[in-house]
């Protein structure tokens, strides 16, 4: 712990007073409004120094919506009331704000400090762990949590008259699935809901009252927020994120599906936006400034066979912001521990994949099982399907027998060319890294011909 002493006695010492300037510009920063209770007339340089507000969170109601075979969306608890002071004359306080009287609640402010710090770290990782989009948000969400550490460490400083901030120590490695891990978020958003409003309720001092007040509604925001981005997750369907940014700063941020429209902001109208929901990224010029990028696309990448090549090809894909699942009908390697990165990790037979999936027009298909006949089935299950892109690894000759397998079985042979065989763009590659390489960068030239993506972001304005 880092404690730095006072750089002046506190207004309710007999020494006070002191150096007011440092004083009143910290009791600022934790209590940015005017305060009929304050123990000392703020001095006009102080008032006016702004207090540093990360970009807020709207929150909005979010429609439960799981797709069939995923895990639920954690059910919402309605936004708590927050408690209200009666009307008429304003209440009289017997602790003053934030002064020597509170020091019984310097205990409570240490473990609240710990442990938005610890939210802080945990963001940072998930928003390194996040692709695309999506990595944006969580360290938005990140800057928020370190944000409410300031506030409570300014408060314990005004109170005791030392400074209280833990050393800064990395996060513990995630062990769970991204999608988990958001869901673990999200819980843990609402319980720190619930306790910071338990601690307003309990306390006497007014000012950290407000602040509770105040740090339980960014909870709530926050909690709808991720419950909107696993529902999003969950259903399968292209969606977006939507920024409003204001002298350069972000002043809004919500997300756009067609099931919900524009969440958790209306900070642009249907009309404006719907132009901006494109496959690629789109800045609109001007006053406000608004960023639209994709945060899901509808359609999964399936690995059938989690193999060294299938292993390598998990990360590469996530990277570029495809949603991989990994099949496989060996219980030894069908475990989500070998593959963090994949949404989900399926065991099952390779001969009736549909017992477990569906393939649908946005679906991509890499087939490289250990065996040349089950790599023959699952090809001929997927040629019956219309998934946007099939690709099988293997030899020119195995890929000629395979083909006549094919056809053997009904599959006309004009339909043969939907086939990418040998797998991959060919770039020499020989290594699985180099392979899985090959195999990303092909299916990022068929996503950007089938969405005719731009190579940079588009400007409109």
């Amino acid at each position: 712990m880092e404690q730095d002493k006072l750089p002046c006695t506190p207004p309710d010492s007999p020494d006070y007073p002191c150096d007011r300037e440092v004083f009143e510009r910290v009791w600022r920063r934790v209590m940015p409004e005017d305060r009929p209770d304050c123990p000392f007339v703020l001095d006009e340089a102080a008032a006016a120094q702004p207090a540093a507000e990360a970009a807020s969170l709207p929150e909005g109601p979010a429609a439960t919506a799981a797709a069939p075979g995923v895990l639920p969306v954690p059910a919402m608890r309605p936004a708590m009331p927050m408690p209200q002071e009666e009307s008429g004359c304003a209440p009289e306080h017997d602790v003053p704000c934030l002064g020597a009287a509170s020091a019984v609640y310097g205990a409570q402010l240490q473990q609240y400090i710990d442990h938005e710090l610890a939210d802080w770290r945990t963001y940072q990782l998930l928003s390194r762990r996040a692709t695309g989009t999506g990595g944006k948000v969580l360290s938005t969400m990140a800057a928020d949590e370190r944000r409410h550490a300031k506030r409570l460490s300014t408060a314990y400083f005004l109170i005791s008259g030392v400074r209280y901030w833990p050393v800064e120590r990395p996060a513990a490695a995630l062990a769970c699935a991204f999608p988990a891990a958001l869901r673990e978020r999200f819980a843990e958003e609402q319980r720190g809901e619930l306790s910071y409003l338990a601690a307003a309720e309990e306390t006497g001092d007014p000012c950290l009252r407000e602040l509770y007040l105040e740090l339980a509604g960014d909870e709530n925001a926050h909690a709808w927020l991720l419950r909107g981005i696993l529902e999003l997750l969950n259903g399968n369907q292209n969606s977006w994120l939507v920024y409003r940014m204001d002298d350069g700063c972000v002043s809004a941020m919500g997300t756009y599906d067609e099931a919900h429209g524009l969440r958790f902001t209306d900070c642009i109208t249907p009309d404006e936006l719907r132009p901006m929901l494109r496959a690629d990224a789109v800045t609109k010029k001007g006053e406000p400034r608004y960023y639209v990028e994709p945060l899901t696309r509808a359609g999964y990448a399936y690995i059938f066979g989690g193999g060294h090549v299938g292993a390598a090809l998990v990360p590469v894909l996530a990277s570029v912001d495809f949603r991989v699942v990994v099949y496989d009908n060996r219980p030894g390697f069908a475990t989500p521990e070998h593959y963090p990165q994949a949404e989900r990790v399926i065991l099952g037979d390779y001969l009736d994949i549909g017992a477990h999936l569906t393939l649908t027009e946005n679906d991509y298909v890499c087939i490289m099982t250990p065996g040349h006949q089950a790599d023959r089935e699952v090809l001929l299950q997927a040629m019956r399907s219309p998934a946007t892109y099939i690709g099988c690894i293997g030899s020119r000759h195995k890929i000629a027998s395979t083909n006549a397998y094919l056809m053997e079985n009904g599959i006309p042979e004009a339909e043969l060319a939907r086939i990418h065989a040998p797998i991959g763009l060919d770039i020499l590659g020989q290594t699985p890294a180099e392979i899985a390489v090959s195999i990303a960068a092909e299916m990022i030239l068929h996503r950007a011909k089938r969405s005719g993506t731009a190579k940079k972001p588009r400007e409109e304005g």
